[in-house]
Parts: C-alpha cells; structure tokens; sequence
C-alpha cells in the first residue's frame, strides 16, 4: 500500500510528500486552459502566447542561459549570458526553471546567502510517465464471442512479494512491478469503444524512485520486452490486444 501511494503522489519515500499536497492537486488533461478557453489545449495556448513576441522578434529559442550578471551600480539593468557566447540585456529578469538548472546557473553577484541555503535543501524525487502501445490483434469468432475487452480504460495491477524464480540466469527487470496500474489517458478514455477495433491504443502508467531511474532514457526496443514479459498475466486477460511500443520519459 506504501509503494502504491508512493506512485500515486509520485515520491520515492512518503516523509517527502505530503498528503494535503496530494489532496489539492488536479490535474488537467490539456483541453481546458480556463482563462482561454476558445484554444481548446496548452499547447494552442502558448502558441498564442508566444504569437506576439515572434512578431516583435523578442523570442529567443535554443538559448541555454548559464549565467545572470546584474550590471554594475549605476548602470541598472542585468546580462543573461548564455553558453554560445551570446548576451541578452535587459532591465529585469524573470526567472521560471526547474529546480536542477536553477542550481546550475551562476549568479553575479551571488544571490543572498539565505536563497542559496533554501536552494541547496530543496529536494526532488524522480519520477517517469510510462506509454504503453497495444494494438488490436486478430481473433477468431469463437474468441470474439467469448472476449469482452473492448470498452476497458485501464489495468489495475496487483502484485505479491515474489521475485524471480530460483536459479534464474539473469535478474529479472523490477520496473514493471512498480506499476500499480496503466490507464488511458482521459481523451482516449470517452471514445467510443467502437472506435478502438483494428486500432491502437496508449495507456499511461507512472514509475518513482529507483523504478523511474531504471526506465529514463532507454529506448523501447529494451522496455517492450521487458514489459511484454512482466506484465504477460495481465495481458492474457486482454488477448484482443498485444503491447507494441514503451516509451518512457526523460524528466
């Protein structure tokens, strides 16, 4: 039960998430921005954000900033120096970054001692979207009439404390077990089942802790094994459908 709420609230331990944090936390499937509701997604919405700084030619792509330099008394202003050489200057910088580049970047002067020392006791734990892609496999009538597996939205997995069998030559991955369930996303999940025959279909399932670092980065020529052979009781109760693809994330 730990490990699953661990997953839920996506930390690797409990005593670093907290549980009014999970409480107010609701998340958005994309489609409803609220204060621009005509867009219909984020994305829509930070394009049309972003429309009118490409017009006045004040949006900077590919600019990795490795330094942020006030300019010296008198002078007013700050220098945002980034790591291809270039300086861009302005009157005042504000800064939005994930809490890793913000440590890596070099202030001058230093910020104040008491904004490092929050910097520097901040934590966070990793954590990993999975995407599993089935595609529907043929069946014959006397399967199809006994299968019901069209309309499902998600799988909820529940596992013992067994590990590998005994003797076995090669450890067997253990990601696929910090899966405690793989949903659709919420667009998918109000098709109509019917839409879904001779298709495919994603579910979504999240990885924390050691579970996430196993999977970031790897291609899903090593995932989709791996899965494929982890998961194969839960997939025998799916037979109209067969894994084809796992991605996960870089966070």
């Amino acid at each position: 039960l730990q490990a699953y709420q661990c997953a839920v609230d996506g930390c690797a331990d409990l005593a670093e998430q907290g549980v009014q944090a999970y409480a107010n936390y609701d998340e958005g499937d994309g489609r409803n921005v609220a204060s621009q509701p005509q867009l219909g997604g984020f994305g829509a919405a930070m394009e049309a954000l972003a429309a009118p700084l490409r017009e006045a030619r004040a949006l900077q792509l590919g600019k990795a900033a490795s330094a942020v330099r006030w300019r010296e008394a008198g002078g007013g202003g700050v220098c945002v120096e980034c790591e291809d050489g270039s300086v861009l200057r302005a009157q005042a910088v504000c800064l939005a970054l994930p809490l890793l580049p913000l440590r890596a970047l070099r202030f001058e002067p230093e910020l104040p001692e008491r904004t490092r020392t929050a910097l520097s006791q901040q934590a966070l734990g990793q954590v990993e979207k999975v995407y599993v892609t089935l595609k529907r496999v043929a069946q014959s009538v006397d399967d199809e009439a006994e299968c019901d597996d069209d309309g499902f939205a998600s799988l909820q997995l529940l596992w013992t404390a067994s590990g590998a069998p005994a003797g076995a030559a090669h450890a067997q991955p253990r990601w696929p077990r910090r899966l405690y369930g793989l949903h659709q996303s919420a667009h998918e999940a109000r098709g109509d089942a019917a839409a879904h025959r001779d298709a495919t279909l994603t579910l979504v399932g999240w990885l924390t802790g050691k579970a996430a670092a196993e999977v970031s980065g790897r291609p899903s020529s090593e995932l989709l094994p791996e899965i494929a052979t982890e998961l194969a009781p839960f997939w025998a109760q799916l037979p109209r459908w067969a894994p084809i693809s796992c991605v996960a994330t870089c966070w």
